[in-house]
């Protein structure tokens, strides 16, 4: 693994001028298979004018020694261009080590706090307008993303996100719960869904910034059962919907479809594209 964060700064994209105005794209992985690098060719094949694609992968699970943690590897023949993150981007970026259970390995953190890859990857790549994120367990049902991504060119939200929805304290959404320490009842509570979701910059700056000051008041709530680290999926919308400067979407349901799994080899879906996401998926990134 690379060991160069602690005392030095990432090395951020100095292409700057090329990216005005673009968004990137990436697949956020803990695994690899043929489905994972299908779904990233697929995201290459957009405007390369409008999007940049990377892989990130959580090198906790791969090990792969880079000097950098932004670099080129072979997968399946193809040359796709990674990002690695593991506890040392963690630490550098000084983000609190909680999840659900205040103890836990890096994959659990990274399952509660998935917006924390959002500023991994807006700290190493600092240029772009926006940031879309697509989980290992997606699936597009088409040759490109370009159909789904056209969709929202022209919308300006600081966030796009599946099933946005307000939410009700201690609702049947159990992440609604013990959350009181920071959100009291006269909070206004929104929820989502994080497999597909998109950032504006000025977002993800403001939501990092929201993340270390709750750390520093969690701490006097460590060993309190009735408070909770903050799931990312209420945690974004809330804390976007109290502050006036941010607007929020929510994807449109007819364009990404979710049920409890899709099974690729028996339903087939690829036989007929429409050019929707689904997730999760057994048979193309599982």
């Amino acid at each position: 693994m690379f060991n160069l964060f602690k005392k030095q700064k990432p090395v951020e994209n100095s292409n700057t001028d090329n990216n005005q105005g673009k968004s990137l794209l990436f697949i956020a992985t803990h695994v690899m298979n043929k489905g994972i690098i299908s779904e990233y060719k697929k995201l290459c094949n957009t405007c390369k004018d409008k999007y940049d694609v990377i892989l990130l992968l959580d090198n906790t699970k791969f090990n792969f020694k880079s000097p950098s943690p932004v670099c080129n590897r072979i997968f399946y023949g193809i040359e796709i261009k990674c990002f690695l993150f593991d506890e040392n981007i963690h630490d550098f970026l000084n983000l609190p080590y909680h999840h659900v259970e205040k103890e836990g390995n890096f994959g659990q953190v990274m399952w509660c706090n998935a917006d924390y890859r959002f500023y991994y990857v807006r700290k190493f790549f600092p240029n772009y307008k926006y940031y879309w994120q697509f989980d290992w367990d997606c699936f597009c049902n088409g040759d490109s993303y370009a159909p789904f991504l056209k969709k929202y060119e022209n919308n300006s939200s600081d966030l796009l996100i599946a099933l946005l929805r307000n939410e009700e304290h201690r609702s049947e959404w159990c992440w609604t719960h013990q959350v009181n320490w920071i959100y009291g009842d006269n909070i206004n509570l929104y929820g989502s869904l994080f497999p597909v979701c998109r950032l504006s910059a000025n977002a993800i700056d403001y939501l990092y910034e929201k993340r270390l000051e709750h750390a520093k008041l969690f701490k006097s709530f460590l060993n309190d059962p009735d408070a909770r680290w903050i799931f990312c999926e209420l945690f974004v919308p809330t804390e976007l919907g109290l502050n006036e400067k941010f607007t929020m979407a929510g994807i449109e349901n007819e364009y990404i479809r979710f049920r409890p799994v899709f099974d690729l080899n028996t339903e087939r879906l690829y036989e007929e594209p429409d050019f929707h996401i689904y997730h999760p998926v057994k048979g193309a990134s599982c």
